[in-house]
């Protein structure tokens, strides 16, 4: 309780990833919720994505293995935590990839607060078919998948022959 006491007006719970994620961190965020909740006022979960894992890193060839993918734990799955933990039905806010939300800020003008990004004009330039080619299609944008990251061209390849 006492680090609830350091901070007691919260508006919402923001997931950034971290790898540092801790159980007290989820009941800290999941108390904050089921109070205001308890006190009719609604306190929003945001993510940065909703990605179930992500890529850490990967082996190296010089340890003997063949060069392999390291996963951690994704944003989604760090929200998805504390909104279990809520026993509310309770849904995270997505900002991040391949979110409307993202799309609309990058379109919207300069003067209006956004990014004023043409989407006849952008290329989205990433490592995963599921965020970043999403989001270019979903905002009509042209993109670029370079293959060092999370796809794979063997898993661009089996997705293009279905």
């Amino acid at each position: 309780s006492s680090i609830i006491e350091q901070a007691p007006d919260v508006d919402a719970i923001v997931v950034g990833w971290d790898h540092q994620l801790t159980a007290l961190t989820i009941a800290v965020a999941a108390q904050y919720i089921r109070w205001n909740h308890q006190c009719g006022k609604a306190i929003p979960i945001i993510s940065c994505s909703m990605d179930e894992s992500g890529i850490m890193r990967r082996t190296s060839m010089d340890c003997g293995l063949d060069e392999h993918k390291v996963y951690t734990i994704g944003n989604g799955t760090m929200a998805s935590a504390i909104c279990k933990c809520t026993e509310l039905p309770i849904t995270p806010i997505d900002v991040g990839k391949p979110s409307e939300m993202l799309l609309e800020h990058l379109r919207r003008p300069a003067e209006e607060g956004g990014l004023g990004v043409n989407p006849a004009t952008a290329v989205m330039v990433g490592d995963n078919l599921q965020t970043d080619v999403l989001l270019a299609c979903r905002g009509g944008m042209r993109s670029l998948l370079v293959l060092n990251g999370v796809t794979s061209k063997e898993y661009f390849e089996k997705q293009q022959s279905l």
